[in-house]
């Protein structure tokens, strides 16, 4: 049994349905980021004293860990430190897209502003992103192991 191929004609027109999505799925994008994220909130700053000091702005820092120091180094063999980092710093009220909030931090956000809730806080700054570290180490029976461990160093932050 032959099967038709399909002809150019076919072909054009379902590049042009795929491309008319990915153009319609942008446009939607934008929209649903306007809504969050108006223009004139990129550089808003309550205070000029935001301005100047944006290292208190929620970011990743740094934190190197030596397995020595917290006691683990007779069993790790390796690595000996590995780089952990951690979140730290404001989420203020707007919230921009450079500390890339989800929804409900932004609500959130407003709702903390406004002040008609007292026990609702700000968004924390908490690890967006994580990767994992291989560690190669003893275990109880003296047998050498090799395991990745997931969610073991922050690759960036977000307000949540």
């Amino acid at each position: 049994m032959l099967i038709p191929y399909p002809s150019k004609d076919n072909i054009r027109k379902n590049k042009r349905r795929k491309q008319r999505r990915r153009k319609n799925k942008k446009r939607k994008n934008r929209r649903r980021n306007k809504l969050f994220f108006p223009k004139k909130w990129d550089n808003y700053h309550p205070n000029s004293a935001s301005v100047e000091n944006t290292e208190n702005l929620c970011g990743r820092k740094k934190l190197i860990v030596d397995f020595a120091d917290i006691g683990w180094g007779d069993w790790i063999i390796s690595p000996k430190s590995f780089d952990a980092h951690y979140c730290a710093g404001s989420c203020p009220f707007p919230l921009t897209k450079r500390l890339r909030p989800s929804n409900h931090a932004t609500i959130q956000s407003m709702v903390h502003a406004i002040g008609i809730y007292k026990d609702v806080p700000a968004p924390c700054c908490v690890p967006d992103s994580m990767s994992s570290v291989t560690l190669l180490y003893f275990d109880e029976s003296r047998n050498v192991v090799l395991k990745n461990y997931p969610s073991m160093t922050v690759n960036s932050c977000a307000c949540r």
